[in-house]
Order: structure tokens, then C-alpha cells, then sequence
């Protein structure tokens, strides 16, 4: 994950140099939220089975 982390930044910077900061801000923000849609459902913890009711 920390190299995920290294990578992003590297690719803003390179995307700040090529368009303007605001830009690249933008279109990294929005990799990112799609990018965490995407992650997670896998994240959520699986659906316990339903017991059986007790009785007294």
C-alpha cells in the first residue's frame, strides 16, 4: 500500500507538469474515490448466518 501510495503522488506531480495543478488535483481526486468504490465491497465483512431461534 505504501507504494501504491508513492506512485499516485508521482503521477499527480507528473500530471501537475503537463496541466495545470488544479487540473491534475482534480483528476486524481476523482481516481481516487473510483478506486475506493471500487475496493470496497471487498472490504466489507461477510454477512453472518442467520441462528437458529432459542428456546427456554
Amino acid at each position: 500500500m505504501l507504494t501504491m501510495q508513492g506512485v499516485g503522488a508521482a503521477l499527480a506531480g507528473a500530471m501537475a507538469q503537463l496541466t495545470s495543478p488544479g487540473t491534475a488535483m482534480t483528476v486524481i481526486a476523482l481516481a481516487s474515490i473510483a478506486v475506493t468504490v471500487s475496493l470496497a465491497p471487498g472490504l466489507r465483512p461477510a454477512p453472518r448466518a442467520a441462528s437458529a431461534p432459542r428456546t427456554a
